[in-house]
């Protein structure tokens, strides 16, 4: 592994309640356990969005063949939505048999019911379904569940669509697939995202940060011959936009990043040579980080820290420069 490897997690930090050390950020930890300094920065706000059509949807559970979310942001508006049909004195719908599909755990621990809600308004997770890692492999799960008679397919549910929960940013490959597949479904914008005032700030001060860190490790000034590895990880395109969008000079031909270093108020004649390198948590965020120039962005093989983690470290072992301006020449 490259000396002084940095990963910068581009997403809310969210402590990992099943491990020994509630405090600890699971993809932290995992950054950790590879011999990585992971650094957690915050780029998106959320906001819920059509909260009076859900609660309409959640009163007629019997409506709907299943529930599909393929983002934990749908889960809290969900929980969020049903806060609302409590708090109202309306009667609390029993969703505990209708099936949920997610990609991942992440996404269905955020439909776990929190103490102060009923646990059958919740959908039941399908757990073979968290195993698929991203939106089209779990649409063709949905159609392969369907044809094979299982969950989607029983009465009385067969005729009734599934509910989409989505998001304001969200790849059509899921509906594609359903469509194709000939399951009945209905898309319903949930929760949208917006970016954060402080990025660019905020980055600035991290990238700072690593370079004193670097000079400190060593004891000693680092030299422009000394290379700090800074790897970049992207959760959504949403995220990823948020961040290259981040005001960067429209008159400085460098990419954003390289102007991050040259305003860091560092010594230029201590300074590391800065390498950045990207990496996506999925396809979807992959696909859009190479639509916006980056080459060969490294993915992780599941939506989890672990495997994120693990692709970091394979391609800091194949020593692979992600993209032309994802390093100083």
């Amino acid at each position: 592994m490259p000396r002084r490897s940095h990963i910068v997690f581009f997403r809310n930090p969210v402590p990992d309640s099943s491990t020994a050390n509630a405090e600890q950020e699971p993809y932290e930890s995992a950054a950790s356990s590879c011999g990585y300094t992971p650094h957690t920065q915050p780029v998106l706000a959320q906001e819920f969005v059509r909260q009076v059509d859900l609660v309409q949807m959640m009163a007629v559970p019997e409506a709907w063949m299943g529930v599909v979310a393929t983002s934990k942001r749908a889960g809290e508006a969900w929980a969020n939505a049903l806060r609302h049909l409590t708090t109202s004195g309306q009667r609390i719908p029993k969703w505990n048999d209708v099936p949920l599909y997610t990609p991942g755990a992440a996404t269905t621990a955020a439909f776990a019911a929190p103490p102060d809600l009923d646990a059958t308004a919740f959908p039941t997770i399908v757990a073979e379904s968290e195993t698929t890692g991203c939106a089209e492999l779990l649409g063709s799960f949905i159609v392969s569940d369907a044809q094979q008679g299982k969950a989607v397919a029983l009465a009385p549910a067969r005729g009734k669509p599934l509910l989409v929960l989505t998001g304001d940013k969200n790849s059509p490959e899921l509906a594609d697939i359903l469509r194709r597949g000939g399951i009945p479904f209905k898309e319903v914008q949930v929760y949208r995202t917006c970016p954060r005032h402080d990025i660019r700030p905020r980055l600035s001060g991290l990238i700072e940060d690593i370079m004193v860190d670097a000079e400190e490790t060593d004891r000693r000034p680092l030299t422009v011959t000394a290379t700090v590895t800074v790897w970049l990880a992207f959760f959504s395109p949403s995220s990823a936009d948020a961040v290259l969008s981040a005001g960067p000079s429209t008159s400085s031909s460098l990419p954003w990043y390289e102007q991050l270093v040259q305003t860091a108020p560092i010594d230029p004649s201590s300074s590391p040579r800065i390498q950045f390198r990207i990496a996506a948590i999925g396809k979807t965020t992959r696909l859009y980080l190479e639509q916006r120039g980056f080459e060969r962005v490294v993915q992780a093989q599941r939506p989890n820290a672990e495997a994120l983690a693990r692709a970091i470290a394979a391609g800091d072992e194949e020593n692979v420069v992600r993209g032309p301006e994802c390093g100083r020449p």
